[in-house]
């Protein structure tokens, strides 16, 4: 995706993924109540449940909306303003044999080990020359916008087909959460 103007909107979703039926809702109003703000990358649909600096397990409900350094990659939906600009720099950019290294996170040992995922390299663009841009997230008690199934691939191990289950609920109805803007 190549945005044209910074009012474009996208989602980049995996195709073992689940959409609440309150998704497009929850983005849009998000979108019209956040994109302004000049330190936002993106918004995501997933729940977030990783630090960054050691992978383990942090998910927290809130009652609001919140900031967070990594991308969630289920359900992605980039900053046109930025994005553009990223998709700009990876075009002339080796990203392959660049140092993406953010000291720190543990999504950069990852990286060098298996350099094949996007997220590093936004995660890297998004924290460097000056640039402090985080990702939107809302977390649900009661479940959230996108579940993942987990299927064999890049975020799951094949050993894991044997127990395919959707990892969250899914939004059936609004809630205070989602009308916190």
């Amino acid at each position: 995706w190549k945005p044209i103007s910074d009012d474009e909107r996208a989602v980049i979703l995996e195709d073992d993924l689940e959409l609440s039926p309150l998704w497009f809702t929850w983005l849009k109003k998000a979108w019209n109540t956040y994109g302004g703000r000049s330190d936002l990358g993106g918004i995501s649909l997933c729940r977030q449940r990783m630090r960054a600096s050691d992978s383990q397990h942090i998910m927290v409900d809130r009652d609001e909306p919140f900031l967070y350094r990594l991308p969630g990659s289920f359900g992605f939906s980039p900053n046109a303003r930025y994005w553009r600009q990223f998709i700009n720099w990876v075009r002339t950019t080796d990203v392959q044999h660049a140092d993406l290294y953010v000291p720190g996170t543990i999504t950069s040992d990852w990286y060098r080990k298996s350099p094949d995922f996007w997220e590093q390299v936004w995660i890297w663009w998004s924290w460097s020359n000056g640039r402090s841009l985080y990702t939107l997230y809302a977390h649900s008690r009661n479940g959230a916008l996108i579940g993942h199934w987990a299927e064999p691939g890049v975020h799951a191990d094949a050993d894991n087909e044997a127990g395919l289950a959707r990892n969250d609920e899914l939004l059936q109805s609004m809630e205070p959460l989602l009308e916190a803007f």
